[in-house]
């Protein structure tokens, strides 16, 4: 679901959602990876119409990281990747995912799960944050959608096979 666009000659990942500059290294495939988020707010105004990052927020992002880090460090990084926010349609796929978890967990107690559309736009509406990409989202889902089924299983003797679908009204999520 990510989109990647290389830009430059480890491999640092500028924009990418992290809580710190620079959140840590991960060893994948053999390299080592960087991120940083020290470049987010210039690649999320830098988004053209045609939804690629445009050449003038590539050199502004690039600028930053001279400034940001020494020339010894940036001069090992073999690229930086520019990595473009989510859409709406990205985050409904992170949330069915996120979702199957629990629809896996509510299985084990003889539960099924659906959340409609409206119930979606409104945890993607309150979840996400293009600055930090879909981290917030899954703590609104444990904070609101799985608090909120916690305390319905609690307070109903449910049936083995019932289906708990959680929608939208007025702005908050319910189960019905």
């Amino acid at each position: 679901m990510r989109h990647e666009a290389p830009a430059q000659t480890a491999r640092a990942c500028a924009g990418r959602t992290a809580e710190n500059a620079l959140s840590g290294a991960e060893k994948a495939g053999g390299r080592e990876e960087v991120d940083s988020n020290l470049g987010s707010p210039v690649i999320l105004e830098g988004i053209g119409e045609d939804g690629e990052l445009r050449q003038e927020a590539r050199d502004e992002v690039s600028a930053l990281l001279r400034r940001q880090f020494r020339p010894e460090f940036l001069n090992r990084l073999d690229e930086t990747v520019f990595y473009k926010p989510l859409t709406r349609e990205d985050m409904r796929g992170i949330i069915d995912l996120m979702l199957e978890s629990l629809r896996r967990r509510l299985a084990d107690k003889q539960l099924k799960l659906t959340v409609t559309d409206n119930a979606k736009d409104l945890v993607i509406a309150r979840g996400y944050d293009p600055m930090y990409g879909a981290r917030p989202l899954r703590r609104f889902l444990q904070q609101s959608v799985e608090t909120l089924l916690a305390r319905h299983i609690i307070a109903n003797d449910l049936a083995p096979d019932t289906v708990l679908t959680v929608d939208e009204m007025g702005g908050n999520l319910y189960i019905r």
